[in-house]
């Protein structure tokens, strides 16, 4: 396995040049994104694919213009769980690499509506606060901040020099088979983020319970 992270692109058509570059440099060196299982079923590699938002700077990260951003998205995201589910790998759950706050810790959601209700629209917000608002509820079961599915470990750690970047990584997406649907991946996430951008929304948190599972494990609801 070879992970490979690739430099941040400013528009479309960087985007589009990098992730095709690297998908046929890998070919010529004999590597896929693809393996089979036992059975002869193609699936992921089982490497990360994962999608980071912010921007060159932390002062023009979409989350410190807008703090919204942040509370919009996660409420989006516990609305809609295909989002976790569709794209990620064959382990899931609150042990995977990318779990939902919601899938064993279900007082988080109390405690985020709480940190979301902090978040002022439309205001400035310290940067230090609006990570330390959900620092510790965007974690997994053991406190890990990097095994979650919407990880902050690079938004804006005063504990971190390297953690003050304005960034948040998407860790619920698995390597593409093919570049296009990579590209696909990256152009769903934009639209929502131009979406919310517009109209953040700030209603209660879903409660799915165990129906997460029990629906969203099943293709015809993904």
């Amino acid at each position: 396995m070879l992970e490979v992270n690739i430099h941040a692109s400013a528009d479309w058509n960087g985007l589009k040049t990098i992730v095709e570059g690297l998908y046929e440099d890998a070919h010529h060196c004999g590597l896929s994104a693809v393996k089979f299982l036992v059975n002869g079923r193609p699936v992921g590699s089982g490497g990360g694919g994962h999608l980071v938002l912010g921007a060159s700077t932390p002062e023009a990260s979409l989350f410190f213009r807008n703090p919204s951003m942040l509370p919009a998205m996660i409420a989006y995201w516990r609305r809609h769980p295909s989002l976790s589910y569709f794209f990620t790998s064959l382990f899931v759950g609150p042990t995977s690499q990318a779990p939902r706050p919601d899938e064993a810790r279900h007082d988080a959601l109390y405690e985020l509506e709480n940190s979301m209700a902090r978040v002022p629209e439309g205001g400035d917000l310290p940067y230090w606060r609006l990570d330390r608002l959900f620092r510790h509820l965007l974690c997994d079961v053991s406190g890990n901040t990097h095994r979650t599915e919407m990880c902050i470990d690079k938004l804006y750690d005063p504990g971190s020099e390297r953690g003050r970047q304005g960034l948040l990584e998407l860790r619920a997406f698995e390597m593409a088979p093919h570049p296009r649907m990579l590209l696909l991946q990256a152009l769903l996430v934009r639209a929502l983020v131009g979406h919310l951008w517009k109209a953040p929304r700030r209603s209660s948190l879903v409660r799915w319970g165990t129906r997460l599972h029990d629906r969203f494990m099943l293709p015809w609801h993904l």
